[in-house]
């Protein structure tokens, strides 16, 4: 198919106006559209690429994660757990199991919440911490949402090491899975 305008701005293609694609989602743009240069490592280009602005607001945020969250989340970080109503708490460990494919919380029992079911995770925090700092004994509320409603999990936990990690997991897992698979098509 055969490209005459900017998908962006609608502006024609000529000998002075050149068409440039975006190295991310392949679509095409003008040079002031498709100005912005980001790295994509995990594609096997080694210097920065052309892409457009939604695709390199993405790549930036799929960068960080990988970069930074990921391997936090794969540490892991020790918490106090109360699965669903219960009473009875346990110290467990959370982590992302090291292929990606289930948040890990381990301990004298085990839970592995597939991340492809996470509908959605927040972590709630108290009053007791003016200007969003976290402390190592500062309680906190972290709800896991999944899409089957049997499989809704609440956990009480105690702040150690994730906390900012598992605040964008949703987010950033979801971006990244939905880039592997958008790309992989």
């Amino acid at each position: 198919v055969q490209c005459h305008r900017c998908m962006q701005c609608d502006i024609k293609f000529d000998f002075m106006k050149r068409k440039h694609h975006c190295r991310r989602c392949g679509r095409c743009f003008c040079d002031k559209c498709s100005s912005k240069k980001v790295a994509l490592e995990r594609m096997c280009f080694v210097d920065p690429v052309r892409h457009c602005a939604d695709c390199s607001l993405v790549s930036q945020k799929e960068a960080d994660f990988f970069d930074k969250q990921l391997k936090v989340l794969i540490a892991g970080g020790t918490f106090s757990v109360t699965p669903g109503e219960s009473e009875k708490s346990e110290v467990m460990t959370c982590r992302l199991t090291s292929h990606h494919l289930f948040l890990l919380l381990d301990g004298e029992t085990r839970f592995e919440v597939p991340v492809s079911r996470i509908s959605s995770m927040q972590i709630l925090t108290d009053a007791a911490s003016p200007g969003g700092e976290v402390g190592i004994q500062t309680a906190r509320i972290l709800y896991i949402t999944l899409n089957n409603a049997l499989y809704s999990a609440l956990f009480s936990v105690m702040y150690t090491a994730l906390y900012s990690a598992l605040y964008s997991l949703y987010s950033a897992l979801y971006s990244a899975l939905y880039s592997a698979l958008y790309s992989a098509l």
